[in-house]
């Protein structure tokens, strides 16, 4: 082997030890045979289960000569990357594009610095916490605490605990930051990291003793069921056969599995052969990719570890059939519950499904998939966890929620200690509930001990309003400090009960609002008008930022009139919203010199600060030879900006781009040095892209473009969505299947639109002319032409020519930017029918159930539209439907 061989070897085994993945020119191996490490022997024993199934999930790998270095130290910027692998992040990571945050840290290492930016972007690290992330760094123990809470959304919890019944004897020696983290990544309830047990009984945590890479390994395989999509093929069940295929029972069916002789299986923490197998076991398997019917890796569960527990409330009880409607935090599902279901209730009244009913709040157990007992929830959590404050009585610690349409009253009792969240971020705590809060509650041991407010009912009097009407400040009845709120784009406005704008809103008004779950105004009704007794003053003040005096709250404002400038002072009161460049902050230090501002004041203090360095326009001439920038504002202004040598442009999807690829008319926005130079250009594109997944806990949608390229977007407040017939649309509106237009301005997600889509029956294809006719379900009819490069979609596969489409079938037309179609054929289904509710449509044989689209077309016999209504028990029925859902219903017979 030559010098440079060698070297370029070690330098792929330097960047392996760094990152912890596989460098170009290394695959990693795909079998379980070949997932076993020459270094992990029995001193590791305790940790081969998650090594084996965290490197077949591609989260961990090996060396190339096949070791694992199980007790090598683990550098934070190493860690970083192992969970945001197990977040499923890694594609996001990898592709990132935005700006290079990893600037702000120390010791980054190349390998790690667009890791680092993504850690920084999703709050996994931050720039104010100092020395406490240095990549090179070892990790310690309670910095791994710190991250993996983070990792499983669960910070605000961590931050709110005041004490523990757990308690380590070196607690002393634990960080002051670190001391929530710990303590919640050590509970009971979550279990992410334990202690060292003394010979006296009790347990140490040695926080700042370092983790090992088999150590790490264990600890985010542990975190790794509160991801609410885990990363691999995996499924849970219950044995029911072995054999050459084992037959698994899961929530969503049976299931067949090959064991092969490369099958990894544990039982207990110990690897074991295919003998110890019995029926009736439960499992936690992997599949491999592409082969979902052959296991890479078996761990065979105790009956405790495979009870997974549901909690939700019964929308509809089916009693005929055996079935209960559940509506929980995923949504509405059904269940079918056995004759062996075992039921139970507190009081013991709940022996069958006879006396279920709905309202009733119920928790369902599975073993295995199947559920195998249903209780119903008396005291600590009857009822639904979401409704109405009716009354808070501080007093005697009682809290009085409306449930349901029905709004039936059940009164709650209060942990003194309770934490509550409001989307306007004011700190109040349970003296700022009042009626009409839509809120939701979690319980623990008959006490309501968190409290998310998702809806605020405010009511109060106007003193100002700014000049683009987006913002309002209120004072509350009985309050008088004051509050800003933005207006949503989309609020529903109304003078005394009559729908208006918000240019009829005024300062002196009575109003009542409503404020979302993101802070915004969501309804505002103007009750009264009394402008006489109004505290008013001009709004909105602006200026530009001369000299900010963070530790004394005071701010020097430069005014310009008529060419002369002047200079005032202003103080920031006791509460206050700050937006620095169109993000919320609380750091007055980072408001810089120079920087336009808005200010609203309230009694001579600023109660909103509103500061931004960055200008938008349209591009009317680049100059790329002298970095010249003419740019069109608002105002029909043409201004011509220097731009600096070292600017950084950012286009979505393209990767170094320069003056020269800005064209006339192109939206952009800019942001400008002291010099009034500009050293930052976002530029606005639009794209098209097709949806691919949808994840309501996280706001996040997957897609695709034409050219079959994947990405992940997140759906945040600063997103303004548009979905055809729905007023104020959210993530829930938006379907597998959905062609979408994003804009974005720079890598900023600014606008997500749902391209308009035609669902109907194919009547006619022509294929000389490479035409189709579709009945569509608004009774119309459109005839379409098939060109080159439209894709007609069935199951999973794709197909490029007209002939696989055929007179009858259903399909979903919907167009991409630029003109190509795409056609999704639905699945027809056969069914005789039964009875149907508000959502799901019920057949007897195997008594099935099908959710329907709310916008269901249904067809009589002669091809005429009837309503479900029409159909009587035993009609034979043809269902058409496309990802589960259920979009037209024919009567056959």
């Amino acid at each position: 082997m030559t010098k440079k061989v060698i070297a370029a070897v070690s330098r792929a085994l330097v960047l392996f030890l760094a990152l912890g993945v596989w460098v170009a020119g290394y695959a990693p191996a795909t079998t379980a045979a070949a997932k076993r490490f020459s270094d992990v022997g029995p001193k590791q024993g305790w940790a081969l289960q998650d090594i084996t199934k965290m490197s077949l999930k591609g989260i961990i790998v090996g060396t190339p000569e096949g070791q694992f270095l199980p007790d090598q130290g683990v550098q934070q910027q190493q860690a970083l990357v192992m969970v945001i692998k197990t977040m499923g992040y890694e594609q996001e990571a990898e592709n990132y594009k935005g700006k290079d945050h990893s600037a702000q840290y120390k010791g980054v290492a190349d390998w790690a610095k667009k890791y680092v930016s993504f850690a920084h972007q999703e709050d996994l690290l931050r720039v104010d916490e100092g020395d406490r992330f240095h990549g090179e760094y070892a990790a310690s123990r309670e910095w791994i605490a710190q991250l993996l809470v983070r990792m499983i959304d669960k910070e605000a919890e961590a931050l709110a605990i005041k004490h523990d019944s757990r308690s380590f004897t070196d607690a002393r020696d634990i960080s002051k930051w670190a001391d929530g983290y710990v303590k919640l990544a050590a509970s009971d309830d979550y279990g992410l990291i334990s202690g060292f047990p003394n010979d006296d009984g009790t347990f140490s945590f040695k926080p700042k003793e370092n983790v090992t890479r088999a150590q790490m390994t264990v600890l985010i395989s542990k975190a790794e069921r509160f991801m609410s999509n885990p990363v691999g093929n995996e499924l849970r069940g219950q044995i029911l056969s072995v054999g050459d295929e084992w037959l698994i029972g899961t929530k969503d069916g049976n299931r067949k599995l090959k064991v092969t002789g490369d099958t990894a299986i544990f039982q207990d923490y110990k690897k074991v052969s295919s003998s110890v197998i019995k029926r009736f076991q439960p499992i936690y398997a992997l599949y491999t990719p592409g082969k979902p019917d052959v296991a890479q890796f078996i761990q065979i569960l105790d009956e405790d570890a495979a009870e997974e527990v549901i909690t939700g409330t019964i929308t509809k009880v089916v009693k005929p059939l055996k079935t209960v409607a559940l509506t929980t935090s995923e949504g509405l599902t059904s269940f079918y519950l056995s004759d062996g279901v075992v039921y139970g209730s507190k009081d013991g009244t709940v022996k069958s499904i006879d006396d279920l009913n709905e309202g009733d709040t119920i928790e369902l157990t599975f073993v295995g998939g199947q559920v195998s007992k249903a209780y119903l929830i008396t005291g600590s959590a009857a009822g639904s966890s979401k409704g109405t404050i009716y009354e808070v009585d501080l007093t005697n610690n009682l809290i009085t929620l409306q449930h349901g349409e029905q709004q039936s009253a059940k009164v709650y009792t209060l942990n003194k200690d309770a934490t509550v969240q409001y989307p306007d971020r004011r700190a109040t705590g349970l003296a700022g509930l009042s009626g009409e809060m839509e809120v939701e509650i979690k319980l623990k041991d008959n006490e309501v001990v968190e409290i998310k407010v998702t809806e605020i009912v405010e009511q109060g009097k106007i003193i100002s309003v700014s000049a683009d009407k987006k913002y309002i400040t209120i004072t509350s009845a009985g309050d008088q400090a004051a509050k800003v709120y933005s207006l949503a784009t989309d609020a529903e406005i109304t003078l005394q009960g009559t729908a208006t704008t918000s240019q009829t809103i005024q300062a002196g008004d009575d109003v009542k609002l409503r404020i979302g779950s993101d802070g915004q105004i969501q309804t505002l009704n103007i009750m009264n008008r009394s402008a006489g007794n109004a505290v008013v003053d001009d709004g909105l003040i602006e200026g530009k930022v001369y000299a900010v005096d963070s530790g004394s709250g005071t701010v020097i404002l430069e005014k310009e009139t008529n060419g002369q400038k002047t200079y005032h002072p202003y103080d920031f009161g006791s509460t206050y919203d700050l937006s620095i460049n169109g993000k919320w902050s609380t750091r007055l230090a980072d408001i810089k010199k120079d920087m336009r501002a808005k200010v609203q004041l309230f009694e001579d203090k600023i109660v909103y600060f509103e500061v931004d360095n960055r200008l938008s326009g349209k591009v009317v001439r680049v100059d790329k030879d002298r970095r010249l920038l003419t740019l069109a504002h608002e105002n029909g202004q043409q201004v011509p900006y220097y731009v600096d040598n070292n600017y950084d442009m950012v286009i979505r999807h393209q990767g170094g781009a320069d003056l020269s690829d800005l064209e006339l008319q192109d939206q952009v926005r800019v942001k400008l040095d002291e010099n009034n130079r500009i050293t930052d250009i976002a530029v606005q594109r639009e794209f098209a892209y097709l949806v691919t997944d949808v994840y309501e806990s996280s706001k996040r949608l997957n897609v695709k473009n034409e050219k079959g390229n994947s990405y992940s977007m997140t759906l945040n407040t600063n997103v303004e969505l548009e979905v055809p017939g729905k007023s104020i649309p959210k993530i829930t509106d938006f379907n597998k299947g959905d062609i979408v237009k994003a804009s974005y301005l720079g890598d900023d997600l600014k606008n997500l639109a749902v391209l308009p889509s035609d669902k109907g029956m194919v009547t006619h294809v022509d294929q000389d002319k490479k035409q189709f006719t579709l009945a569509k379900n608004d009774g119309t009819t459109a005839v379409y032409t098939f060109n080159s490069g439209d894709v007609i979609e069935y199951g999973n596969n794709e197909y490029t020519q007209l002939n696989s489409l055929v007179v009858n079938d259903r399909v979903i037309v919907q167009t991409w930017l630029g003109g190509k179609k795409r056609l999704t054929k639905m699945q027809q289904v056969t069914e005789e029918f039964y009875y149907k509710d508000n959502n799901f449509i019920y057949a007897i044989e195997n008594v099935r159930s099908y959710r329907y689209d709310p916008d269901l077309f249904v067809r009589g016999t002669d091809n005429r539209g009837i309503t479900l209504d029409m159909l009587s028990k035993n009609d034979k029925i043809r269902m058409y439907r496309l990802d589960g859902i259920v979009y037209e219903v024919h009567k056959i017979q």
